[in-house]
């Protein structure tokens, strides 16, 4: 009896903020409760599945993908089109914006996730990079973007639609109507039509006119996702074959634009050619004055702080660069001359997306990404994990989201 007390005392010794006295009268009510089968949950602790959705709406685009194998009747629900709509509503305006790039080093796509300011003063880097391992591929060129789709080229001239947060990669059927790409010149963009429901693929193609002598306009070619099929429309108004390089349209307001000269006017003065995704009409409105005074010239066009912006040549005698916002969408008197701050050996150079409040990320010489504080004049180098300078040469930003290139209405 006593060596059993003691094993007792030393047994109990083991247990943390318990005396061996208070330990015999536990035990004995440990004892008693175990006599009895666990109490079932009150009523109260199942939640409604209105709250359940919500609470997932909150979660992150890659973590809906793991929840949806929590069962079947989750998986529906993350599946369903209210759900991804809703995710897609909530989360592309609080989100911070992605960038994918076509490294030029193996034609490979990578992603680049912006750090948190918070962290990044303490890591001293202002975003990580991911290889897409499972889109292997020899890419060519990102065409557009919109609601988390990415369209990219690839170097057999093949369009894909992909979802870089899924990594869900659809192949786009060719158009038996396409022109020959040997002999002619495409551009293109994408975006998304409310009115419709639907996402729509716009292609414009003319002839090279060196090889072809005569000179057929150009086509205008629709792809629809939700019905799958190609669709030759009426052919621009506008000669797109633009002095700059042909550059893939911007999306904002529903309408993609892009540069082009108006022909139907003496001087053939440039102009923004902007088709609308609803109506799939053109219509156009002219760039700031001194552009078609050949004072200056523009090569491209972007989205700045939520306006149509355009890109001028560098003044290399000065080394002064400028970007032109249209603070009024559609009104030429409101295009605005906005000087940046950048390195002089900046020999191009392109806004890419906006990064914070008042400060904005550019590609500066197809080779280093550069923070800008527009309103401050001030411009820093970026720091990007796993990324070597050379390796964004073709870059373009995507919000993440669970919206599937296989969409479904």
């Amino acid at each position: 009896m006593k060596k059993r007390a003691t094993a007792a005392v030393n047994q109990n010794k083991s247990w943390p903020f318990t005396s061996p006295e208070n330990s015999t009268m536990e035990t004995r009510e440990m004892a008693t409760r175990s006599d009895f089968a666990p109490a079932a949950p009150p009523s109260a602790a199942v939640l409604p599945q209105e709250l359940i959705t919500q609470i997932l709406l909150y979660l992150p685009a890659k973590s809906i993908g793991r929840f949806r194998c929590v069962s079947k009747p989750w998986n529906s629900l993350l599946s369903s089109s209210y759900f991804i709509k809703s995710h897609l509503s909530l989360h592309s305006i609080h989100s911070p914006p992605n960038l994918i790039i076509v490294s030029s080093s193996d034609d490979s796509l990578f992603t680049i996730t912006f750090t948190p300011k918070s962290s990044s003063r303490m890591s001293r880097e202002d975003g990580v990079s991911r290889k897409l391992k499972n889109c292997q591929g020899m890419w060519d060129s990102l065409l557009g973007s919109c609601n988390g789709l990415v369209l990219i080229l690839d170097c057999k001239n093949c369009l894909f639609l992909m979802n870089p947060t899924t990594l869900e990669l659809v192949k786009v059927p060719d158009f038996s109507l396409a022109l020959d790409t040997s002999a002619s010149f495409s551009i293109h963009g994408f975006g998304y039509d409310s009115s419709s429901d639907d996402y729509k693929i716009v292609k414009l193609s003319c002839y090279d006119k060196r090889r072809v002598v005569v000179n057929k306009g150009t086509f205008v070619d629709v792809y629809s996702l939700k019905m799958k099929t190609w669709r030759r429309i009426e052919n621009s108004p506008c000669d797109h074959s633009y002095p700059h390089g042909m550059h893939s349209g911007v999306l904002l307001n529903g309408a993609i634009h892009w540069l082009a000269t108006d022909t139907s006017v003496e001087g053939s003065p440039d102009i923004v050619a902007a088709f609308g995704l609803s109506d799939e009409k053109f219509k156009h409105f002219g760039v700031p004055s001194c552009f078609n005074k050949r004072k200056s010239s523009a090569y491209k066009l972007a989205v700045v702080e939520g306006c149509l912006g355009m890109v001028c040549d560098v003044a290399y005698d000065t080394y002064q660069y400028y970007i032109w916002i249209m603070k009024e969408y559609g009104v030429q008197e409101s295009w605005t001359k906005l000087r940046v701050n950048l390195p002089q050996n900046a020999q191009f150079f392109e806004p890419i997306c906006q990064f914070g409040d008042e400060e904005v990320v550019f590609l500066m010489n197809g080779a280093k990404l550069v923070l800008n504080k527009l309103m401050e004049r001030s411009s820093r180098n970026m720091v990007v994990s796993g990324v070597r300078p050379m390796d964004y040469f073709r870059i373009m930003t995507f919000c993440e989201s669970l919206v599937s290139p296989s969409f479904r209405s």
